[in-house]
């Protein structure tokens, strides 16, 4: 499955410490990968995250390929924790423009791509979400210290 990794888990990967509470990923939103990631969320018994009434959410299960194929950002609540999937993010024309800038990583054993710094920073500052700019406060700073891929200079 292609995907890559963005977000809070992708900024404390690079050395931020500010938590959140989510998974996000960009997806590769062709038939083919979102055939993989129905299976992968099938294995972390998923359900999709949707209102069904004003202000209240609830799991209602993995949609058919059908549906996927026609919502660009779902949540996922999964045995392991809140997983958000993009199929585009703020700032960014494609998954392929940013599969192109990320590079891979090993988290718990296993390869995984994500988003180097700048990039990060682009698509916060591109969402323009309070959240977002509370967060690229502390990006700003690592970015002053020389951080790009998760290294310290």
């Amino acid at each position: 499955m292609s995907f890559v990794l963005i977000g809070g888990v992708a900024g404390v990967l690079l050395g931020a410490v500010r938590v959140t509470i989510d998974t996000d990923v960009m997806i590769d939103c062709r038939e083919e990968n979102l055939v993989h990631l129905l299976a992968a969320l099938q294995e972390m018994d998923a359900k999709l995250v949707m209102e069904v009434a004003p202000g209240r959410f609830e799991g209602v299960g993995v949609p058919s390929l059908r549906m996927l194929e026609s919502m660009h950002r779902h949540n996922w609540s999964t045995r392991f924790g809140d997983v958000d999937t993009h199929c585009s993010v703020a700032g960014f024309d494609s998954f392929q423009q940013v599969a192109d800038a990320s590079w891979e990583v090993e988290v718990g054993g296993t390869r995984v791509r994500i988003v180097p710094l700048s990039v990060l920073i682009e698509m916060k500052e591109a969402a323009g979400r309070t959240k977002d700019q509370l967060a690229l406060v502390e990006l700003y700073q690592l970015r002053a210290l020389g951080v790009e891929r998760g290294e310290r200079p």
